[in-house]
């Protein structure tokens, strides 16, 4: 294949990513300061109030200044993987499967995620905002 092929794959994925945020926030900021939009590439991101309040319920406030939001998914074929620290991971966890916070369950949380579009939606049903989807090759 030429490059004129990859440049223009290149060009397609860019801007099948533009509504990715160009910054993430704590959770804690977002509690602090009632903040409930970010700034994307070409417009904008709205948390949901309710989503926000039941995160500062699910999440113990020592776990607030660890977690970036929005959670960022980047769908690979028929997997969708998300990279982050293990705070966020293990909330992630948490919301698909009910665990517990504990200390060592967040430490040996691994910092990668492969999940399914049957976990997505379940995600997604229970969080609206929180959560958004690129695309990655």
């Amino acid at each position: 294949m030429n490059d004129h092929f990859f440049i223009y794959i290149g060009y397609e994925l860019a801007h099948l990513n533009d509504h990715l945020p160009e910054e993430r926030v704590s959770l804690k900021d977002l509690i602090k300061q009632g903040k409930t939009v970010i700034k994307t590439k070409t417009g904008e991101h709205y948390f949901e109030k309710s989503d926000i309040d039941t995160l500062k319920s699910f999440v113990p406030r020592e776990f607030w200044n660890k977690i970036y939001l929005p959670l960022i998914f980047l769908r690979k074929k028929e997997v969708y993987e998300f990279t982050g620290n293990i705070y966020e991971c293990f909330l992630i966890k948490k919301i698909l499967n009910g665990e517990r916070y504990t200390y060592d369950a967040v430490i040996e949380t691994d910092k990668r995620l492969i999940l399914y579009t049957p976990q997505i939606i379940e995600l997604k049903k229970k969080f609206k905002s929180i959560f958004v989807i690129g695309f990655s090759i």
